[in-house]
Formats: C-alpha cells, sequence, structure tokens
C-alpha cells in the first residue's frame, strides 16, 4: 500500500540544508510536534501551533468564559430570588400584625390600632398613607 503525496521542501535551522519530504509527514509534524532530523543530523520541529489548534484554544476559552458567565448570572438571580421571598415573608408578617393590632413602630398590641398610630406616630402614617395613595389634585365644580 503506498500513499501518494506531493515532495514538500524544508529547509534546516542550523544547517540551511533544503531537504524534501512528503506533505502528509510535514503535515502529522505540524499537528504532533516531534522532533525530526535534516540529512545532516540536526533536530527541528514545529513550534507553532496549527490553525485548528489555535481555533480549539480560542473556543474552548470562549466556552469556559461563558460558563462562568452563566453561573454568575445563576448566582445573581438565586440571590434575587432569596431576597424576594425574605420581603415578601416581613411584608406578610407585618400585615397579620398589623390585623392583629400590633403597633409597627412601639410592638405594643392595641384594639383600636389607626387612632394609636394617628396620635403617637403620626410621621408614619403620612408616610405610608403618600405612599399608598398620593394626593391628586382636584378640580371644584361650579354650582
Amino acid at each position: 500500500m503506498m500513499i501518494a503525496s506531493t515532495p514538500t521542501t524544508c529547509t534546516c535551522s542550523k544547517c540551511g540544508i533544503t531537504f524534501a519530504a512528503p506533505q502528509y509527514f510535514f503535515d502529522s509534524r505540524h499537528k504532533d510536534h516531534e522532533t525530526f532530523y535534516c540529512p545532516n543530523g540536526h533536530n527541528q520541529y514545529f513550534a507553532s501551533k496549527t490553525r485548528e489548534q489555535r481555533r480549539i484554544e480560542q473556543l474552548e476559552a470562549k466556552l469556559v468564559l461563558q460558563c462562568r458567565w452563566r453561573k454568575e448570572e445563576e448566582r445573581s438571580r438565586k440571590c434575587a430570588e432569596r431576597k424576594v421571598r425574605k420581603l415578601a415573608k416581613e411584608k406578610e408578617r407585618a400585615q397579620v400584625r398589623a390585623a392583629a393590632g400590633a403597633c409597627p413602630c412601639c410592638h405594643r398590641n392595641f384594639k383600636r390600632l389607626r387612632a394609636h398610630m394617628l396620635r403617637k406616630h403620626p410621621e408614619f402614617v403620612k408616610e405610608a398613607d403618600e405612599k399608598r395613595c398620593p394626593r391628586r389634585k382636584t378640580k371644584r365644580r361650579r354650582q
């Protein structure tokens, strides 16, 4: 079985002699970076990487970077979800306590919580009312 290949020339980096070998030989030395010898016995090798090897390394680096970004985004998303759940629990707890008559400011219980809040914590009530329903300017009707 013969492998047909065109001869390719190469120049020795030490003695400068030009020698020939089949193209498949140089292709395989480019890929595996193994040592080969010139006719005078000087060792030679191809130190640079092939285009395919450089492309593979670029794609692997890109994949690693994308994996890192995905993991960071996943971490951020989970952290945000935890914060949302925590705030929802706090809101629910405050609503339950307020429904039971517990003051959110001084944590005492009152039968008439609204009256207590207006009397003892008016700034809290004013702030909550502004957030809930901003005052609208109403037009007066002509009579």
